[in-house]
């Protein structure tokens, strides 16, 4: 209709004036902007989590069949199947995780009980899984519990993709890419850190030790990730554009 279309023009005309020869300029408020959120306890905590699940996922996907063929004496050709099975566990969790964090924040309409308490409890139950896989001998029952162990990983997922709209206000994009490259750099280091362990103490299982002590640091950081507070504050440009249009 004629007031969406008007939005959307003024829209264009922001934009526009925010460019000089059709690139973006970053104003000093842009960069005090995303100095603030880098600093603030709410997304220091927010990275924290996103480094131990990253790293976390990044076993799995890196050195995981090796670890199984090692300790549970399984084949190449198993080890690479029973991957599969974490990996299916790890995609059922973020499907299932985007619609637990929505129906809780439906229901109870608090952030931090649909943010933080799912992240918490889910890295929580991983880590505990993770040690009861290190005490199994079978590797079939291990890798069962290994499963379920990514699924409540991945659960955490989307309450951290959604806690990055809580806290990012009008930054969105730039506090999800922090947030995301931070996990990036932690998932570039765990293989090298796993293998440097390897090569120190020549043990295997303490590999799932490691992991269950990095997903239970990451349930920690869950529990002091402040959803409801944003790092980042509305400034006058954006609570204009955000005002809703009214209708004749």
């Amino acid at each position: 209709n004629a007031d969406e279309l008007a939005l959307v023009r003024a829209g264009r005309e922001s934009n526009d004036r925010d460019q000089v020869d059709g690139k973006p300029v970053i104003s000093d408020n842009d960069s005090f902007d995303l100095l603030t959120v880098a600093c603030s306890p709410a997304m220091l905590w927010l990275c924290g989590q996103q480094i131990c699940r990253a790293s976390g996922y990044m076993f799995f996907a890196s050195w995981f069949p090796t670890f199984l063929q090692e300790t549970r004496g399984v084949s190449v050709a198993k080890s690479g199947y029973l991957q599969g099975l974490v990996f299916a566990g790890t995609l059922a969790g973020c499907i299932f995780g985007g619609i637990m964090t929505d129906w809780i924040w439906r229901r109870t309409g608090g952030l931090s009980l649909s943010r933080s308490a799912v992240g918490a409890a889910s890295l929580g139950a991983c880590s505990f899984l993770i040690l009861v896989a290190w005490f199994v001998k079978s590797p079939e029952l291990a890798v069962a519990l290994l499963t379920l162990g990514s699924f409540f990983a991945a659960l955490a997922g989307p309450a951290a993709f959604a806690a990055v709209i809580d806290i990012g206000g009008p930054r969105v994009p730039q506090v999800f890419g922090l947030m995301n490259m931070i996990g990036n750099f932690a998932a570039a280091a765990c293989p090298f850190v796993v293998g440097k362990l390897f090569e120190l103490t020549t043990n295997w299982n303490l590999v799932l030790l490691l992991f269950a002590g990095v997903y239970f640091a990451g349930a920690v950081c869950w529990v002091f990730v402040n959803p409801p507070r944003q790092a980042i504050k509305t400034t006058s440009k954006h609570r204009d554009s955000d005002k809703p249009q009214q209708t004749q």
